[in-house]
């Protein structure tokens, strides 16, 4: 169980948060653009399943990239801008019709999605495992920083659920 103390610090309330809105809107992303490609676009399925193979690489590449920016402009920076290019990538993917082809259509919005992913995932996580309540006593301050990674993973995997939840209910309108 989490001290409820720990509520009481506005940073780690907003980077949960910010956490919840940024894996919701992911996870939405990543469960409709390969739907959206065979259904819609009529794509091959081969096509949708290798369709996040560069998401996957430039999350990769832009790593270090995004640890640099923390270094050198701070944590606000990388986070809002990752959040605002997550959010690019969620608009540009609407462009996804029955006309769409991946390079021109599909491949942008996944572009956008990894960069802005990549940027706002290294100062969110330094964010929340830096943000720990001071403890009253010195023994117990080894304890407040090990509940730090706890109390930052079931932000991510509450988001992707709601998201997913979300997506199922709204199933029956959307998908007719």
């Amino acid at each position: 169980m989490l001290p409820p103390a720990l509520f009481a610090s506005r940073s780690v309330v907003g980077a949960n948060l910010f956490t919840a809105f940024l894996y919701g809107a992911f996870t939405i992303m990543l469960t409709l653009i390969p739907f959206v490609m065979i259904r819609g676009a009529h794509l091959p399925t081969l096509v949708a399943g290798l369709a996040f193979i560069p998401l996957q690489v430039l999350i990769t590449v832009v790593s270090p990239l995004a640890g640099m920016l923390c270094r050198r402009f701070g944590r606000r920076l990388p986070l809002f801008a990752g959040g605002a290019v997550v959010a690019l990538g969620c608009a540009m993917a609407l462009r996804v019709d029955s006309n769409a082809t991946y390079w021109a259509d599909v491949f942008p919005s996944i572009l956008l999605l990894a960069l802005g992913m990549r940027l706002a995932i290294a100062p969110l996580t330094t964010l929340v495992l830096t943000s720990r309540p001071i403890a009253p006593e010195p023994r117990l301050a080894s304890t407040a920083r090990s509940r730090a990674p706890g109390r930052s993973s079931p932000s991510p995997c509450l988001a992707a659920s709601c998201g997913r939840a979300v997506l199922s209910c709204s199933r029956d309108s959307i998908w007719r």
